[in-house]
């Protein structure tokens, strides 16, 4: 018996070992990020933080210098992929 073999019909379908176990691991994977967001999200509500006022800024200009990069050819044709927007 192999891990690919079915072992029993459900509406139509075959489950095998393996489905099985990767229904099982993923089933696993969801509870624990679940658990892990909603001890975070208990935690994050006892403790009140006061955002950053220079963090947004600096995506926002980190994002805004790849733009122009971007836009204004600072970049090589033999090294970038076909989608980008050089002229």
């Amino acid at each position: 018996m192999r891990l690919t073999d079915p072992l029993f019909h459900i509406a139509g379908h075959e489950f095998s070992g393996r489905d099985l176990i990767l229904i099982g691991g993923g089933l696993f994977l969801l509870s624990k990020s679940l658990l892990k967001y909603i001890t975070v999200s208990k935690e994050e509500k006892a403790v009140q933080r006061r955002p950053v006022p220079g963090l947004v800024f600096g995506v926002v200009l980190q994002i805004m210098v790849l733009d122009v990069g971007l836009l204004f050819g600072f970049c090589d044709h033999s090294h970038w992929p076909v989608w980008t927007i050089c002229p």
